[in-house]
C-alpha cells in the first residue's frame, strides 16, 4: 500500500511528443461538467428533464432524435470521442493498448452475453462503443480467447451472466498491470485498481452472505494488497476488518460496505468511493505538462462523468430522489 499512497515523488516520464496534444487537452478540462451542472442534474424530476438539462451542456452535440430514443446511445458516443481524442495524443504503443484494452474486454462480454442469452430488438445499444480489437497485441488476444471460453463456460453452468463480468474484470486489470509495468504512474494507478476491484468483490460477497468457492482464481493479483492477506478477510468478523484498514485510504470505503450490510447505507457509495480514490490519485498529475500522463488523466476524468451521467440517467429512469442521486456522482475536484 505505502507504494502506491506514500508522497514520495512519481517518476515521471516527461516525454516531449505529446506537448502540442496536452496543450488541447487541458483547454478542454473546463469543459468537464461541475458540481453546479451535477446539481441541476440531480435535481430533475425525472429523466426527460435530465435529457433537456443535458442537452445544455457540451453533450448536446450527441442528441439527435435516435439518441433522444435510445440515450444509452449519447453517452456511448461520447465515450468514442473521448477515446479516439486521447488516441490522437498517444504516442507510445503500451500506452495505446492500455487505453483501448477496456472497449476490447467490453465488446468481448457483449459478445459472450449473447452467446448466453441473445439480445432482444432494440438491446445491446452499447455495442456502438468502437471495435478496435484489431489493434490489441496478438498475445493478448490470445490470452483472452481461454479466459473468454471458461468464462462462458462457467455462465452457461450457473446460469449466471455476473460470472462473464468477474472473471473479464480480473484479466484486464491484471493484463492492464502487465501492459504498465515499468511506467511509475501508470502501474501505481493500476495496482490501486486492483486493490479496489479486490476489495468491492469482497465487500459484496459479505453484502450478499456467499463466500468465493476458489477466491485465488477471482481476486486481481499485483495489488498493494496480497491476495492471501485478502482470502483471510473473507471469514473476517466486522472489526477485523475495520482494524486492518484504518488509518489507509481504503478505510471510509470498507465502512461503506459494511453500512450497506447493516442496512444503514447503500452498497452504490462503495462503488462511489471507489472512483474518488482513483480519482485522488490521478490528480496528481494536475499540473504535469510533459509525457502520456496529462492525456491518460483527461481521459480517466471523461470516463468518470460518463460514469456519473450514466448512474444519474438509471436513477431517473427508475424514479430514484435526489438524495439517492446525490450518493452516485464522485468529484473530479
Amino acid at each position: 500500500m505505502n507504494a502506491i499512497w506514500s508522497r514520495e515523488p512519481i517518476r515521471w516520464s516527461e516525454g516531449t511528443a505529446n506537448l502540442f496534444g496536452i496543450g488541447r487537452l487541458k483547454s478542454l478540462e473546463p469543459l468537464f461538467i461541475d458540481r453546479s451542472i451535477y446539481n441541476k442534474l440531480v435535481g430533475a424530476k425525472d429523466e426527460a428533464e435530465f435529457l433537456r438539462l443535458l442537452a445544455e451542456t457540451r453533450y448536446q452535440k450527441f442528441m439527435d432524435q435516435e439518441a433522444l430514443r435510445y440515450p444509452a446511445l449519447i453517452f456511448s458516443r461520447a465515450e468514442q470521442e473521448a477515446l479516439n481524442l486521447s488516441l490522437e495524443f498517444a504516442k507510445e504503443r503500451w500506452f495505446r493498448y492500455l487505453l483501448i484494452l477496456p472497449v476490447y474486454v467490453f465488446n468481448l462480454k457483449l459478445a459472450l452475453k449473447r452467446q448466453l442469452a441473445p439480445a432482444a430488438p432494440g438491446e445491446g445499444l452499447e455495442e456502438w462503443k468502437p471495435a478496435l480489437s484489431a489493434v490489441v497485441p496478438p498475445e493478448v488476444e490470445a490470452s483472452f480467447s481461454g479466459i473468454a471460453a471458461r468464462a462462458l463456460t462457467r455462465a452457461q453452468q450457473s446460469q449466471d451472466p455476473s460470472v462473464i463480468d468477474v472473471l473479464l474484470d480480473r484479466a484486464e486489470a491484471e493484463t492492464a498491470l502487465r501492459i504498465s509495468a515499468g511506467f511509475d504512474f501508470a502501474e501505481r494507478y493500476y495496482r490501486l485498481s486492483a486493490d479496489l476491484l479486490n476489495l468491492r468483490l469482497l465487500l459484496r460477497l459479505k453484502l450478499l452472505g456467499e463466500s468465493l468457492s476458489a477466491p485465488e482464481t477471482v481476486l486481481v493479483a499485483g495489488g498493494s494488497l496480497p491476495v492471501r492477506m485478502l482470502v483471510g478477510l473473507e471469514s473476517a468478523s466486522v472489526e477485523e476488518w475495520k482494524n486492518r484498514f484504518s488509518g489507509t485510504p481504503f478505510r471510509e470505503l470498507v465502512q461503506a460496505g459494511f453500512d450497506a450490510f447493516s442496512g444503514n447505507g447503500l452498497f452504490a457509495v462503495v462503488e462511489r468511493r471507489s472512483r474518488e480514490i482513483l480519482i485522488e490519485y490521478i490528480n496528481r498529475a494536475r499540473y504535469v505538462v510533459l509525457g502520456y500522463e496529462p492525456v491518460f488523466r483527461f481521459y480517466r476524468l471523461w470516463e468518470n462523468e460518463l460514469t456519473n451521467l450514466r448512474l444519474i440517467y438509471s436513477a431517473k429512469v427508475a424514479g430514484l430522489g435526489p438524495d439517492i442521486c446525490q450518493e452516485l456522482v464522485a468529484d473530479a475536484d
